[in-house]
């Protein structure tokens, strides 16, 4: 594979030659296979900001390519759609390019999160690693139904006989916008967007509830789809050979048995649906504010009241059992008076587990203010190490009490607690750094649901929330 090596080598070299390029990533199946194995080479762009010019800048130099040098006798071609459309053939390779800027790769980390994690993983790269502008971090059960490329839309394009891709377009303003397109499937479009509809489905479900970010291909493949879910297996393997099959074969005339792709989707529907139910749910929730919420570091020794006239939206609550749950709760008035708006029938449990980091000599400072009187600190808040704040806590020493708590919890439960605990457990599940907690942004009476499947707890937050918890681990 000494040529495809050398052919990546060139395509991210002639990247990394352009300042506007702040990540360049050669992505998808190419790393462990040959060109005659492959359909196309996927590669990931993103720019400063996007431009008619900067993107024909790019697609030019790439065209310059002599395909010659390396033992090809093909003619590039460039497809710069978003979507699984394959325009290559014997005489052709395909540079799929997808081209963004850092606002479009954030809303498409979490439109399709499943595309940007798999991307994630790739060691091809030039500049910043795709993951630095923003990441997906993980895949959750919730990702399924909401994403773009989730169940819902799989089934509508099946219906169509569509697939469904998007394009940049230039508005009536001269701007650079989004376009979704359809395209209807012929007979290699259906084999291949079969096949890449139960792989990627499948796959996608095995990366959620392991929460990492691995590739499984062949045998591997058929073991942890068998291992994880056995009667989906017996039921649609020889479904997923066949496709398998057909493609590697380019057997694209073999007719794609439409309806058992959609009883797939509908039962791998049912599996989400049974095992989100079957779980148990925990839902963190962050006090109202107060008057000290203004950026000082705001711990255990203070105990403000919440502000007046501050109320909680049940409607971000509408979709939980709440009279059937546990509740919990800080001891902090700010903790007790937000439970106070909920008018909770049943007991309430008051954990000192639950309380807010102890910052002890730094309570109540600015952060500013905390570097002027412990300069010694300064190296240790620039290093993503965690550190003890003078005569308190360290992250360390919340996430132990936490973890405690939440090994304890057997049923449905609330947790009303503080920025603190919540920054640990999902800095936790999300495979943050614990000096790097202070960056997640914890919003005020929010739920933010963590589910138990068996003996893991897994993230399951809106993306749309996910984005605004996470918005300073974007590029800036």
């Amino acid at each position: 594979m000494k040529f495809e090596k050398k052919l990546i080598h060139n395509i991210l070299n002639i990247l990394k030659e352009n300042n506007y390029v702040l990540s360049a990533s050669v992505v998808g199946s190419i790393e462990n296979k040959s060109f005659d194995q492959i359909s196309d080479i996927d590669i990931v762009i993103i720019l400063d900001n996007l431009s008619f010019e900067k993107m024909d800048s790019i697609k030019n130099k790439l065209l310059k390519i002599n395909l010659s040098d390396y033992k090809l006798n093909k003619k590039i071609i460039i497809n710069d759609t978003f979507g699984p459309l394959k325009f290559d053939n014997k005489d052709k390779l395909v540079f799929h390019l997808m081209i963004y800027d850092v606002s479009s790769h954030y809303k498409h980390v979490i439109n399709s999160p499943f595309t940007c994690f798999d991307w994630e993983r790739t060691n091809l790269f030039t500049n910043k690693p795709m993951k630095d502008i923003f990441s997906a971090r993980r895949l959750m059960l919730n990702d399924f139904l909401s994403s773009r490329r989730g169940i819902y839309d799989y089934i509508n394009d099946i219906k169509n006989k569509q697939i469904s891709y998007r394009k940049y377009v230039e508005d009536t303003n001269g701007k650079i916008k989004e376009s979704k397109e359809t395209f209807d499937l012929d007979d290699r479009h259906k084999t291949e967007y079969g096949f890449h509809i139960v792989k990627n489905t499948i796959t996608n479900y095995i990366k959620a509830l392991e929460g990492l970010n691995k590739r499984y291909d062949g045998e591997e493949f058929l073991n942890k789809w068998k291992k994880f879910e056995p009667d989906l297996f017996l039921k649609y393997s020889n479904f997923f050979n066949d496709l398998h099959r057909n493609k590697l074969e380019k057997a694209y005339k073999t007719n794609l048995d439409e309806n058992t792709l959609i009883n797939f989707l509908d039962d791998f529907y049912e599996i989400i649906e049974e095992k989100y139910k079957n779980s148990t749910k925990i839902l963190l929730v962050r006090h109202l504010r107060t008057k000290l919420n203004d950026g000082r570091f705001f711990g255990q020794y203070f105990d403000p009241d919440i502000n007046e006239n501050e109320t909680v939206d049940l409607e971000n609550f509408k979709d939980f059992e709440l009279s059937k749950m546990k509740i919990y709760s800080s001891p902090m008035k700010r903790a007790l008076q937000t439970v106070e708006k909920f008018e909770f029938k049943q007991n309430l449990l008051i954990d000192d587990r639950l309380l807010e980091l102890n910052y002890g000599d730094c309570d109540g400072l600015m952060f500013e203010d905390f570097l002027d009187k412990f300069p010694d600190y300064k190296e240790k808040v620039n290093s993503e190490d965690d550190f003890t704040f003078p005569n308190g806590e360290s992250y360390d020493d919340l996430e132990k009490r936490t973890h405690e708590l939440l090994e304890e919890a057997k049923e449905n439960s609330i947790l009303f607690t503080h920025q603190g605990p919540i920054r640990t457990i999902l800095g936790n599940l999300f495979g943050i750094p614990p000096g790097l907690y202070f960056k997640i942004q914890i919003p005020h009476a929010i739920p933010l649901e963590i589910i138990k499947i068996g003996n893991n707890y897994v993230p399951n937050i809106n993306r749309e929330i996910f984005g605004s918890i996470f918005k300073d681990f974007k590029y800036a």
